[in-house]
């Protein structure tokens, strides 16, 4: 792609107001077990086959498919330190963004607006790119190249499943759009499947899969695998863009193809059904946004000078943020907190005090802790076994999930007392102002032992 002049400089604009959009500090929940494990992989030389973190689920065996996303982690943060680690992982989103916009800066905005919420220091912004490759590849008809590109996805993370299904959807529509099946349309989608056992796993990666996406109690629980709420600001602004796209498919229906059509409606319901798809339709619709604008602007109703007028307008802003907001605000921001724990553990709302009280007065016997502080306390605390992490929702024994447990209590649900003396629970580290907190606040078998204005310690 060459570029000359403005269109140069609006693409760099475009680049760097998306990185640093995107640029968080690490405090995602599980970054503390993923970085653990990441660490375990480079040290020992071996991969984790069975939980070590918990004493509630010790020994049960798990499938790691972020293991790849976990190492090259905890070698940028022993390489660059944690702020670098952080540049690189918005780097990798701002790259999955300008491969669905084409780098256009104004579509990657837009673009870029449904992926704040899920990306940040995490191994879902590798899974994006791949993502966004796969649909560059699909679009370009570079074919040949996806059992390779599926084979190191598989080791990075997870969401290569729904890589799979825009395969096959793409495949299939293709056929029946031209009503012709060839040896390519059937083989590469198959060889793609089969280049996902080429991991450290093999078929027990799939079953850790299959047994995470069985857990209904899992996405009804966990936030992000909930439905896009329209009475938040981010639902309702989601929904209306919904309707923009569905305005923007039904003016040109005669020039779009069954394959988009397709692809943008599974993936727009996939969306509402959940939040996670956001970000994945977000990619599949760019594209499609990034020739419909460009259509738009040439409609009659807008002459030459309005167009130069939007065009300097959102190239001031893309100017503003690139230049000035990123690298005057945002970038000492996440410097700061990357390299202060205490500031990074506010930034995160985690119970950095208490941590430290828990690492100067240790408690003999096991811990009750909140669901969204497991990873921190692995990441923080080691000599600590949790009762739950951010691993754990999906996980289960017979027909009992450990997060049914730790639900029931967190809810004051009936028996709650029992699932207590059931795993022996000998003291809490919970949020200050959680109804558990409140109803052990005036139980006489607990007492606080410590006390600040975020979490509460209770012990016998």
């Amino acid at each position: 792609m060459k570029l000359r002049g403005g269109r140069r400089t609006l693409v760099i604009l475009g680049i760097l107001a998306t990185l640093f959009i995107l640029l968080k500090p690490p405090i995602d929940p599980d970054l503390g077990w993923h970085l653990r494990l990441g660490e375990f992989i480079l040290d020992r030389g071996q991969f984790p086959w069975q939980d070590t973190f918990s004493y509630t689920m010790t020994g049960h065996r798990v499938a790691d498919f972020y293991w790849l996303s976990e190492v090259v982690m905890v070698f940028l943060r022993r390489t660059v330190g944690y702020f670098g680690l952080s540049l690189v992982c918005a780097f990798v989103a701002a790259l999955a963004v300008g491969f669905s916009s084409n780098f256009d800066p104004f579509v990657s905005f837009l673009v870029t607006l449904w992926l704040i919420p899920s990306t940040g220091v995490r191994p879902f912004n590798f899974g994006l790119l791949f993502f966004s490759s796969l649909w560059l590849l699909l679009r370009r008809r570079k074919f040949c190249w996806l059992p390779l590109l599926f084979l190191i996805w598989a080791n990075f993370y997870a969401n290569f499943v729904f890589g799979l299904i825009l395969t096959f959807l793409f495949f299939g529509l293709e056929a029946l759009r031209k009503r012709k099946l060839s040896l390519k349309t059937a083989t590469i989608p198959l060889l793609s499947v089969v280049a996902t056992l080429v991991n450290p796993y093999g078929t027990f990666l799939w079953q850790t899969l299959l047994a995470e996406a069985n857990s209904l109690l899992m996405r009804n629980t966990i936030a992000e695998w909930l439905p896009p709420n329209p009475h938040t600001d981010f639902g309702l602004f989601f929904f209306i863009f919904l309707f923009f796209i569905a305005f923007l498919v039904i003016m040109r229906s005669k020039k779009l193809n069954i394959t988009e059509v397709g692809l943008i409606a599974t993936f727009a319901l996939m969306g509402i059904f959940s939040l996670y798809y956001i970000p994945l339709f977000a990619i599949v619709v760019g594209p499609f946004l990034l020739r419909e604008l460009k259509s738009l602007a040439h409609l009659p109703i807008f002459n030459d000078q309005m167009r130069w007028g939007i065009k300097i307008y959102a190239s001031a802003f893309l100017a503003v943020f690139a230049l000035i907001v990123g690298p005057f605000v945002q970038v000492p921001k996440v410097w700061s907190q990357s390299r202060d724990p205490k500031v990074l553990a506010e930034a995160g709302e985690y119970p950095y005090e208490a941590v430290e009280f828990l690492r100067e007065n240790p408690q003999k016997g096991n811990i009750f802790n909140d669901y969204v502080w497991g990873g921190y306390l692995i990441w923080q605390l080691p000599s600590v076994k949790t009762f739950i992490d951010g691993r754990m929702p999906a996980w289960r024994e017979g027909d009992k999930y450990i997060f049914e447990d730790y639900l029931t209590v967190m809810r004051l649900k009936p028996g709650w007392e029992e699932v207590l003396e059931k795993y022996e629970i000998s003291y809490f580290l919970i949020h200050r102002d959680s109804a558990l907190a409140q109803a052990l606040k005036v139980h006489p078998a607990w007492k606080i032992i410590y006390e600040d204005e975020l979490a509460v310690i209770f012990a016998k």
